[in-house]
């Protein structure tokens, strides 16, 4: 507590006002279930993300970016906590959903809908779940996706060029809902797209749909890419796609992790423990085998091993958290990567530019 007499008389006219040593208090997170993503988030192993947070997971299509989104939904089942999905696109795939874990029982749904309406919903729920009720458990909103909310719901709209009037829209109503966020246990995760448009000449950028107001409001920025198919036996079963954070107010930003996606069961969070296993030097890599705690096996063999002990599962997971903060390394991230300033030059034809519009 602060000594200075000033302090105290300040405290004691301004009811709201305090001293920041007084409400210091450990943060709390949204596990995503994902070590590597955890790490890159919060510099914390049983991290994740945030609560009281609004976060933007950005990049182009088919990265993995619903994916993502439906298994951090999974896992923050798992946990207890209240999970909505915004569906703005309307191609939520229910059994995709299950087999990343989702369960739809325990899933709020709002389907597409005008922009008005889903701020609506967000703030309506936020108050009845913690301003009239008493609830203690955290929210997880997931919008599927902020490039893809519309703004007129009539057939007058046709023709209209809404884009200009959804980024005032999504302006004042994050400006609205920013407040419930942040003072109640609620993480909102924005899933936007990036399009390329033609500045003219040959010049193209990178720009994400809606404004800049998501940008603006996030407290973490997640830029995902598609590095790569994932194959197995000449057969194509995923893709292997990175997150790098380019916006962090909560710790340092600029750490990048890889997020092997399977067809069949979403984000490999046991695939991702091994190769996280093999970085931090704690599993040895032997020609073809791996070898921890003096056994050596292939890759596959290891996965079933760990799929069915889980107390083995979580003993590596220990081992890992103790090794990855000395062997985890930052990557520097300069306004080049940021996707808002990121341009090329290339052939430029007016074919080309009417596309790329």
């Amino acid at each position: 507590m602060a000594t200075d007499p000033m302090y105290k008389k300040l405290k004691e006219r301004m009811s709201n006002l305090t001293i920041f040593e007084d409400i210091m208090k450990p943060r709390a997170y949204i596990n995503t279930g994902l070590i590597p993503f955890n790490y890159i988030l919060s510099l914390k192993t049983s991290g994740g993300f945030p609560l009281g947070r609004i976060i933007e997971v950005y990049g182009p299509e088919s990265c993995g970016k619903s994916t993502l989104g439906y298994c951090c939904i999974a896992q923050a089942q798992r946990d207890g906590a209240y999970t909505m999905l915004i569906d703005s696109e309307g191609v939520f795939d229910k059994e995709q959903a299950e087999r990343c874990g989702v369960d739809p029982a325990h899933l709020l749904y709002l389907p597409p809908t005008d922009a008005r309406t889903i701020f609506k919903y967000i703030a309506e729920t936020i108050d009845t779940l913690y301003v009239q009720g008493t609830e203690t458990r955290p929210l997880l909103i997931v919008q599927d996706s902020v490039a893809s909310s519309s703004l007129y719901t009539s057939i007058e709209s046709m023709g209209k060029d809404p884009q200009a009037e959804l980024a005032r829209i999504l302006s004042l109503n994050f400006n609205k809902i920013n407040l419930l966020v942040t003072t109640h246990p609620v993480t909102y995760i924005g899933l936007n797209q990036i399009r390329i448009t033609s500045k003219g000449g040959n010049i193209f950028v990178e720009e994400s749909p809606g404004g800049r107001a998501l940008k603006f409001y996030s407290s973490i920025r997640i830029k995902m890419k598609r590095e790569k198919e994932w194959t197995e036996n000449g057969e194509t079963i995923g893709i292997i796609a990175s997150a790098i954070t380019t916006k962090n107010k909560t710790e340092r930003f600029g750490y990048k992790c890889t997020i092997p996606i399977r067809f069949d069961i979403g984000v490999d969070t046991l695939s991702s423990l091994i190769d996280l296993a093999k970085e931090t030097g704690i599993i040895k890599v032997a020609g073809p085998y791996l070898k921890w705690k003096d056994e050596s096996k292939f890759k596959k063999d290891w996965y079933t091993t760990l799929a069915d002990d889980p107390m083995l599962k979580k003993e590596l997971e220990e081992e890992i958290s103790v090794a990855i903060g000395e062997t985890i390394e930052r990557t520097p991230v300069s306004e080049s990567e940021d996707f808002s300033k990121e341009s090329w030059e290339g052939e430029s034809t007016g074919e080309e530019n009417a596309d790329n519009r």
